[in-house]
């Protein structure tokens, strides 16, 4: 069981991480310095992967600063409008889901053939909620 369990409690992310010992399940408090320590698999530690990936991705979307920088830019455009806070959840967080991805193909590889898939994507995930909205006539308003 290498599954963390979090939760939310007292307003603060709290950690636990379940291990079977025999017949029993014992379950190990984990502290936020505990998530920096680099843990053993396969011969290449989990920071070893991480810095990787983050290679890969910085490759293929640009500087992460530069690309936040301009994702937020382009977010806090659209939150500032008049109608933006009448807009259901699931509207709300494709726009915004959408202005990440465009920024990635601003900030980085711009033939990037995912970012426009992913774009693509969450505009019809709120298609299909606008679609089903209209048969039910009960907008999800959650």
């Amino acid at each position: 069981m290498d599954d963390l369990i979090l939760g939310f409690i007292d307003g603060s992310i709290k950690a636990q991480k379940p291990t079977v010992k025999g017949n029993t399940i014992a379950v190990e408090s984990i502290t936020t310095n505990d998530f920096y320590k680099p843990i053993t698999t396969e011969g290449e530690t989990d920071m070893r992967k991480i810095h990787k990936i983050l290679e890969e991705r910085g490759a293929t979307y640009g500087d992460f600063r530069t690309g936040a920088k301009l994702a937020q830019n382009l977010k806090e455009v659209v939150r500032g409008h008049l109608y933006w806070l009448t807009f259901e959840p699931y509207k709300r967080e494709s726009i915004e889901t959408m202005m990440s991805k465009i920024s990635r193909l601003v900030n980085g590889d711009s033939d990037h053939i995912d970012s426009w898939e992913d774009i693509s994507g969450y505009s019809e995930l709120s298609v299909r909620d606008i679609q089903r909205d209209n048969v039910t006539g009960v907008p999800d308003n959650d």
